[in-house]
């Protein structure tokens, strides 16, 4: 999805548009209305199974998880606005649309 005001990229979630704080307008769809069924009545024998829960072990390496969860925590920040996270790159706040 595309900002219609500059043309920048912004994520399907966004309210306003982070690089000119323009509000973000969406189609809205209606739902359509789905068929009914008719409620069906069947007879049939369940047997009833015992299961052992398997426990995963948890693997030590997170190495790579950690970093990428480090790096995107260390390019964002909080509107002073809203309290919203956002990108350091965002001029603008994606959720109320006020300049940072």
């Amino acid at each position: 999805m595309f900002c219609t005001k500059c043309g920048n990229k912004v994520s399907d979630v966004a309210l306003f548009c982070t690089k000119c704080g323009a509000k973000i307008e969406r189609e809205v769809v209606e739902p359509k209305a789905e068929p009914k069924v008719e409620e069906v009545k069947a007879e049939s024998k369940v047997e009833e199974v015992k299961v052992e829960p398997k426990v995963a072990t948890p693997k030590k390496e997170y190495s790579n998880l950690e970093k990428a969860l480090n790096n995107m925590q260390n390019r964002q920040k909080r509107c002073p606005n809203c309290g919203a996270l956002v990108l350091n790159e965002s001029q603008f706040c994606r959720n109320c649309g006020k300049s940072i």
